[in-house]
């Protein structure tokens, strides 16, 4: 039996545990609270997967960290559009790919896993069991109200993941922190990184 309670992390380590999971060939994996993202990836390997009826669900498509900042001239510019298109191609091979692994494991159609991948939509346990995802709801010893759990819909705001139930906004747990934060973050990587006219970084994640 494997307990996973996750908000995601690398597609590659989660294709890395899936490939263990199936090599092992008799995996149970118990999934509670909030699983998104990379976390779903590897219960695809199981041979079973049970799912909290409090427990949330959540698949979206893959994604890469896309930093850029400073003064650019045309050629810049060229630069940076040629790079984020060839990030974009890609991308969307890995997401294809990832939707053809939720496919065999729920049966429903690729065109629709994608369609359930764009919306990034949270599935409760009922609606995760009808799609194919999970095999079997179980019954938690404690039940909990998560949504009512401020230090979980904190995590999922700073994941920038959407809160279930509030038709994808995010919640400010604290009114204005967040804004006030990002703010001086800016401020900051912008000082830091006035002399340089351009800088680009991605970095792929699940």
């Amino acid at each position: 039996m494997v307990r996973v309670s996750s908000l995601g992390g690398d597609v590659d380590h989660a294709i890395s545990i899936y490939d263990q999971f199936i090599e092992h060939g008799n995996v149970t994996i118990q999934l509670s609270a909030f699983n998104a993202s990379a976390a779903t990836l590897i219960t695809l390997g199981a041979k079973r997967i049970l799912m909290n009826s409090n427990g949330f669900y959540l698949i979206h498509k893959a994604l890469n960290w896309v930093d850029t900042w400073g003064n650019m001239n045309e050629d810049d510019i060229d630069a940076l559009i040629a790079t984020l298109t060839k990030e974009k191609k890609e991308l969307e091979k890995v997401t294809l790919v990832l939707a053809k692994m939720y496919s065999r494991k729920t049966g429903k159609p690729t065109a629709e896993i994608l369609t359930m991948m764009k919306q990034e939509t949270w599935l409760n346990a009922e609606e995760a069991l009808a799609w194919g995802f999970i095999d079997e709801i179980t019954e938690p010893a404690t039940k909990e109200n998560l949504l009512s759990n401020q230090k979980m819909v904190t995590m999922l705001n700073y994941s920038e993941l959407p809160i279930p139930g509030t038709l994808g906004h995010t919640i400010d747990p604290v009114p204005g922190i967040l804004q006030n934060v990002t703010t001086s973050i800016k401020k900051i990587i912008n000082s830091i990184f006035t002399m340089n006219p351009s800088r680009t970084k991605t970095r792929k994640m699940q």
